[in-house]
Protein backbone atom coordinates (compact mmCIF):
# COMPACT_ATOMS: atom_id res chain seq x y z
CA UNK A 1 0.00 0.00 0.00
CA UNK A 2 1.46 3.47 -0.83
CA UNK A 3 0.67 6.06 1.74
CA UNK A 4 1.40 9.65 1.34
CA UNK A 5 1.62 11.84 4.18
CA UNK A 6 -0.80 15.05 3.87
CA UNK A 7 -1.70 17.91 6.11
CA UNK A 8 -5.09 19.29 6.37
CA UNK A 9 -3.66 23.05 7.30
CA UNK A 10 -1.48 23.88 4.15
CA UNK A 11 -1.81 22.25 0.53
CA UNK A 12 0.53 21.26 -1.96
CA UNK A 13 1.49 19.00 -4.68
CA UNK A 14 -1.93 16.68 -5.74
CA UNK A 15 -0.67 13.24 -4.35
CA UNK A 16 -1.10 10.17 -7.39
CA UNK A 17 -1.70 6.75 -6.07
CA UNK A 18 -1.09 4.08 -9.11
CA UNK A 19 -3.30 1.59 -9.75
CA UNK A 20 -3.37 -1.48 -12.96
CA UNK A 21 -6.73 -2.02 -14.59
CA UNK A 22 -8.87 -4.12 -12.83
CA UNK A 23 -7.45 -4.13 -9.15
CA UNK A 24 -10.08 -4.76 -7.07
CA UNK A 25 -8.05 -4.69 -3.41
CA UNK A 26 -5.59 -1.50 -3.87
CA UNK A 27 -5.34 0.50 -0.87
CA UNK A 28 -4.69 4.34 -0.47
CA UNK A 29 -2.66 5.15 2.58
CA UNK A 30 -2.41 9.05 4.06
CA UNK A 31 -0.78 9.92 7.33
CA UNK A 32 -2.13 13.02 8.29
CA UNK A 33 0.03 15.24 10.64
CA UNK A 34 -2.79 17.11 12.65
CA UNK A 35 -4.83 14.73 14.92
CA UNK A 36 -8.04 13.50 13.22
CA UNK A 37 -9.93 11.77 16.40
CA UNK A 38 -12.07 14.43 16.57
CA UNK A 39 -14.00 13.65 13.44
CA UNK A 40 -16.41 11.44 13.45
CA UNK A 41 -17.17 10.60 9.19
CA UNK A 42 -14.16 10.34 7.07
CA UNK A 43 -14.96 9.35 3.55
CA UNK A 44 -13.04 9.14 0.22
CA UNK A 45 -15.03 9.43 -3.27
CA UNK A 46 -13.76 8.99 -6.34
CA UNK A 47 -15.24 10.51 -9.64
CA UNK A 48 -15.23 7.74 -12.58
CA UNK A 49 -14.58 8.18 -16.32
CA UNK A 50 -18.58 8.18 -16.60
CA UNK A 51 -18.71 10.92 -14.33
CA UNK A 52 -20.63 8.86 -11.62
CA UNK A 53 -18.90 9.65 -7.75
CA UNK A 54 -18.08 6.18 -5.99
CA UNK A 55 -17.97 6.76 -1.74
CA UNK A 56 -16.29 4.74 -0.24
CA UNK A 57 -15.41 4.57 3.99
CA UNK A 58 -11.85 5.47 5.45
CA UNK A 59 -10.97 3.38 8.18
CA UNK A 60 -8.58 5.34 10.57
CA UNK A 61 -6.13 4.58 13.55
CA UNK A 62 -4.05 7.20 15.20
CA UNK A 63 -2.92 9.30 12.01
CA UNK A 64 -3.60 7.04 9.31
CA UNK A 65 -6.35 6.63 6.72
CA UNK A 66 -6.40 4.04 4.75
CA UNK A 67 -9.31 3.26 1.71
CA UNK A 68 -10.22 0.83 -0.71
CA UNK A 69 -10.44 1.89 -4.32
CA UNK A 70 -13.00 0.05 -5.70
CA UNK A 71 -13.31 -2.10 -9.04
CA UNK A 72 -15.63 0.75 -10.56
CA UNK A 73 -12.57 3.24 -10.14
CA UNK A 74 -10.05 0.72 -12.12
CA UNK A 75 -12.44 -0.73 -14.22
CA UNK A 76 -10.92 1.78 -16.99
CA UNK A 77 -7.41 3.15 -17.56
CA UNK A 78 -6.83 6.67 -16.98
CA UNK A 79 -6.78 9.09 -13.74
CA UNK A 80 -9.66 9.75 -11.61
CA UNK A 81 -10.07 12.53 -9.34
CA UNK A 82 -10.22 11.39 -5.83
CA UNK A 83 -11.35 13.57 -2.85
CA UNK A 84 -11.05 12.22 1.48
CA UNK A 85 -13.60 14.31 3.60
CA UNK A 86 -13.69 14.80 7.15
CA UNK A 87 -17.25 15.52 8.88
CA UNK A 88 -18.42 15.59 12.09
CA UNK A 89 -21.80 13.87 13.09
CA UNK A 90 -24.86 15.63 11.96
CA UNK A 91 -23.54 17.76 9.65
CA UNK A 92 -23.58 16.73 5.54
CA UNK A 93 -20.75 19.49 5.13
CA UNK A 94 -17.04 18.33 4.80
CA UNK A 95 -14.81 20.70 7.58
CA UNK A 96 -11.87 19.44 5.19
CA UNK A 97 -11.20 18.17 2.15
CA UNK A 98 -8.08 16.72 0.50
CA UNK A 99 -7.82 15.94 -3.12
CA UNK A 100 -5.58 13.56 -4.80
CA UNK A 101 -5.57 11.51 -8.27
CA UNK A 102 -5.59 7.38 -9.21
CA UNK A 103 -3.89 7.31 -12.14
CA UNK A 104 -5.20 3.74 -13.66
CA UNK A 105 -2.54 1.85 -15.99
CA UNK A 106 -3.63 -0.45 -19.01
CA UNK A 107 -3.99 -4.46 -17.72
CA UNK A 108 -1.62 -6.02 -20.54
CA UNK A 109 -3.80 -9.31 -19.44
CA UNK A 110 -7.22 -8.01 -20.74
CA UNK A 111 -7.34 -9.61 -23.86
CA UNK A 112 -6.02 -12.27 -23.19
CA UNK A 113 -2.58 -14.52 -21.45
CA UNK A 114 0.16 -12.08 -21.96
CA UNK A 115 2.30 -15.02 -22.10
CA UNK A 116 0.06 -16.56 -24.93
CA UNK A 117 0.71 -13.78 -26.83
CA UNK A 118 4.41 -13.52 -26.52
Amino acid sequence: MQIIDISLSTSSVTPVFGAVQYDSARECGFYVQEDISSYDIIKAKFTISTGRVVQADCLSEDHLLTSIVSLNVTRQSGISNGVVQFFNSGSDTAIHTFPFKIDVRENPSKDGDTYELA
